[in-house]
């Protein structure tokens, strides 16, 4: 089986528009322009802040004696300014639990061949020149394809 960029695509269309739709964003205070799909949360000269949908490295699964399964991975990570104003201290653990609530163990409503989501917490790291002003949690969403094998 091979790698689809269609299916890795849909996947990250899927992920932003459940967010989008279905997130607590009065709550997180965010707007749903803020729930963006980028290469990275930060690039050479910015960082982003709101929630970033990109892509991270696939996985190979299990499959069975007939077929093979591949792990598209979309990680979902929100970066806000520690001086934002936001004195809620919860809102990153409702940000993760939200993200396991809609994903994990689900079969999403999507045109590609996917059979489940599962979630686990994602792996970013703040550069150190944005460590002091910034805080960050990254989830990762993995949408479980099967394929025949040839």
């Amino acid at each position: 089986m091979a790698f689809d960029e269609t299916v890795a695509k849909l996947c990250r269309e899927h992920a932003q528009a459940q967010m989008v739709d279905r997130f607590p964003l009065k709550r997180l205070h965010l707007s749903k322009d803020e729930i963006q799909i980028r290469k990275f949360p930060v690039d050479r000269e910015k960082i982003y802040e709101g929630i970033t949908i990109h892509p991270e490295k696939e996985a190979m699964g299990e499959g069975s004696c007939q077929t093979d399964d591949i792990g598209y991975a979309v990680a979902a990570t929100w970066v806000r300014s520690t001086g934002d104003g936001i004195e809620d201290i919860d809102a990153f653990d409702t940000f993760r639990a939200n993200i396991r609530g809609m994903f994990n163990n689900k079969k999403p409503v999507i045109t590609a061949p996917i059979f489940v989501c599962t979630v686990q917490f994602g792996r970013f790291v703040l550069p150190k020149e944005y460590k002091e002003h910034y805080d960050a949690s990254s989830m990762l969403i993995r949408y479980w394809s099967e394929d025949e094998r040839i």
